[in-house]
C-alpha cells in the first residue's frame, strides 16, 4: 500500500520505510520499501534526468550535453507517474481489468503498448519516460477534443475513426477520466515551453 501516492507523500511512511531498508531480512520486502522511496524527490529527479540524457527527446533543452527540463515539464512527468500511472494500472469495476491489462501486454494492442507497473504500481524512470512519450504522441496538440488518449476509452467512433477494443472505459464525467483530461490539457503549454526554449 505505501506506493499509492497518498501513502508515498506521507514523511510518516517514508520515515518508517527508511527504517524497514536498514532493518528488514526479505530481500523481496526491501526492495518494495527501496522502490517507494526511489520516487522521492531526492532520488526520482536524478534518475529522471538520467533517462532523458539517454533518450535524447527534441522537446527537452539541453545545455553542455546535460538535459535542462523547464520546473512545468518536470512538474508534468511527476503528475503523470503519480495519477495518469496509477489510473492506468486501476481496475475498472465492470470487468475487473485496467488499461494496462491489455496496453501493458506485448503484442496485445500493437498501436499502443505501454510498459507495466509491478504487482505494487512501482515503474522504472526509464519505463515510466517511456510510457509519459507515448501517451504524448496520442494528444492532439491542435485539438485535444480529439485526441487519441480521451477518444478511445470512451469507445468514440465514426467514420474518419475506429472505436475502442476494449469498449467503453469511461464516462466523461468520471473521475479516472477527468484525471485524464487534465493532464491533456496541461500538455499544449509543457510542449510549447519546450519548443520555444533556446537548445544549446
Amino acid at each position: 500500500m505505501s506506493n499509492q501516492t497518498a501513502l508515498r507523500r506521507n514523511p510518516e511512511v517514508l520515515t518508517a520505510l527508511a527504517k524497514v531498508v536498514q532493518f528488514e531480512k526479505s530481500a523481496v520486502l526491501k526492495q518494495i520499501a527501496g522502490n517507494v522511496l526511489k520516487q522521492g524527490n531526492e532520488k526520482f529527479a536524478p534518475e529522471l534526468l538520467v533517462a532523458l540524457r539517454k533518450e535524447k527527446d527534441p522537446s527537452i533543452r539541453f545545455d553542455g550535453g546535460e538535459p535542462k527540463p523547464t520546473e512545468e515539464q518536470l512538474d508534468d512527468v511527476v503528475y503523470f507517474r503519480d495519477y495518469v500511472m496509477p489510473e492506468l494500472a486501476r481496475q475498472k469495476r465492470e470487468d475487473s481489468k485496467s488499461c494496462l491489462a491489455c496496453h501493458g501486454i506485448p503484442g496485445r494492442v500493437p498501436s499502443l503498448t505501454l510498459q507495466p507497473s509491478d504487482e505494487f504500481g512501482y515503474i522504472s524512470t526509464a519505463d515510466l519516460l517511456t510510457n509519459y512519450r507515448l501517451m504524448q504522441k496520442r494528444v492532439d496538440l491542435g485539438n485535444l477534443d480529439r485526441s487519441k488518449v480521451l477518444r478511445k476509452p470512451l469507445n468514440i467512433e465514426n467514420a474518419q475513426e475506429d472505436g475502442h477494443q476494449g469498449g467503453r472505459r469511461y464516462a466523461p464525467t468520471d473521475e479516472g477520466f477527468l484525471l485524464l483530461r487534465r493532464w491533456v490539457e496541461n500538455q499544449p503549454s509543457v510542449q510549447r515551453q519546450s519548443a520555444e526554449a533556446p537548445k544549446k
